[in-house]
């Protein structure tokens, strides 16, 4: 885990020397695990192959990985034969590697969310007996932040006659405004220099320092891929676009994000009516539905060798056996699950507890991200008879669903109970983004 927050994965590599143990080098000078690519067997890891070395054997074997539908990234590096493999990472030269935490961060992401749509479909269904129909979705969203060029009005007038709701935020405090107050299915960041002077560390915190709930599009010049030292906001895109190319092509591009996003987003708690799915109490998902999602998740954390976190918020209110806790609840949840990451899953797990189980997310993020939640809560004006307490429990390969639950509950907690005008609403806007 780095100290940003990201994964960084050991890379297997299909190369010969001398350009394997270049590869080798530059990898880990990046921060990655790297070795040969040995096993016959495929693995989780993500597989690079080398065009400019590896052996017509080789290339020929990793792309039966991909025909057999093998789950793991593949990246593809230079080398002037045509391999062209769906999904597949393409960097067309060694200077490119230097992007590759990027395009893999980004990786990581859509596929969280397209395993987590299939999960939650699966799983409603399931429990409600019904399909869940993504037709009743309203249209797609967006929040525009930095409308001031030439481009946004070009781009707004092919969204909005795509039938886009586009929402335009000229400040920062702006867009942190929407972002509070409504769901978009993505926000779109120009990033260009006659845009405004976005630094966009307000927006990778959030509007209460958890981070971005939805999507990132930021739009870049050509060839933009930096670094996170080059801009911030580049660190938690799901998307880049390269906006220096006919507007026509961009528009198209942003036009089909839009829908796949829109239509691919993993089934929100508020989509179902079923009250078996549906807490009617909270609009968050109930604990029956949780339990088995949560293990249907860790089952496919254990496959992906990739951790999985459980937190939770406890209310209390002392004197009243925590009645004052009870009817806070509803709200609380309400403002929570606007922060909620879209592949993060929020249920109520009793009369007085909120969880929220976290894909590809380690103890010490875990802990940061539940930070903010509480902090989020505290800010937003939480009655003073209330206190908040939250745990945080990671997934061991001996947890079941309901054992992780019990421990996340049972498990100490991490600070005492915080009251209305604790420090922590001045910490929390120190932390760095998570991925």
């Amino acid at each position: 885990m780095g100290a940003a927050g990201i994964l960084t994965p050991s890379i297997e590599i299909v190369a010969t020397s001398p350009r394997l143990e270049m590869l080798k080098t530059r990898l880990r000078a990046l921060g990655f695990g790297a070795h040969d690519h040995s096993d016959p067997k495929a693995s989780p890891e993500p597989l690079l192959i080398d065009l400019a070395s590896a052996s017509t054997n080789d290339v020929k074997a990793a792309h039966q990985q991909v025909l057999r539908g093998v789950d793991r990234p593949f990246i593809i590096v230079g080398g002037d034969a045509p391999l062209r493999l769906e999904g597949a990472i393409v960097l067309p030269g060694d200077a490119y590697l230097e992007h590759l935490s990027g395009k893999l961060r980004r990786y990581y992401r859509r596929r969280d969310a397209e395993r987590e749509t299939q999960l939650r479909a699966s799983n409603v269904e399931a429990i409600s007996g019904f399909a869940p129909k993504k037709g009743t979705r309203t249209k797609p969203r967006l929040l525009f932040v930095g409308g001031g060029s030439i481009r946004f009005l070009a781009l707004q007038t092919a969204l909005k006659g795509a039938e886009i709701d586009v929402v335009t935020a000229f400040t920062m405090p702006m867009a942190l405004d929407h972002l509070a107050a409504q769901s978009f299915t993505a926000v779109v960041m120009d990033l260009h220099e006659d845009s405004g002077d976005f630094t966009g560390e307000d927006l990778l915190l959030g509007p209460h320092g958890t981070g971005p709930a939805q999507p990132l599009f930021c739009l870049g010049k050509q060839g933009f891929e930096p670094g996170t030292e080059d801009h911030p906001l580049v660190f938690l895109a799901s998307e880049i676009i390269d906006s220096d190319r006919p507007l026509e092509e961009v528009s198209e591009e942003l036009l089909q994000l839009t829908f796949h996003h829109h239509g691919s987003a993993p089934l929100a708690a508020s989509d179902v009516s079923d009250t078996k799915v549906r807490c009617r109490l909270t609009g968050l998902f109930t604990p029956n539905f949780f339990e088995t999602h949560l293990g249907a998740q860790l089952r496919q954390s254990e496959h992906a060798l990739e951790p999985l976190t459980l937190i939770t918020l406890s209310l209390s209110s002392k004197g009243d056996n925590n009645a004052a806790a009870r009817r806070a609840l509803p709200e609380i949840a309400q403002k929570l699950n606007r922060h909620v990451r879209q592949t993060d899953c929020a249920a109520r797990l009793d009369w007085t507890t909120l969880g929220i189980s976290l894909r590809r997310t380690a103890y010490l993020d875990a802990t940061r991200l539940v930070e903010r939640y509480a902090a989020s809560q505290i800010e937003a004006g939480m009655p003073e008879s209330i206190s908040l307490a939250w745990r945080v429990c990671e997934k061991r390969r001996t947890h079941s669903a309901s054992s992780l639950i019990a421990a996340a509950i049972a498990t100490p907690q991490i600070r005492s109970a915080i009251p209305v005008g604790s420090d922590i609403l001045s910490q929390h806007k120190q932390l760095t983004p998570l991925a």
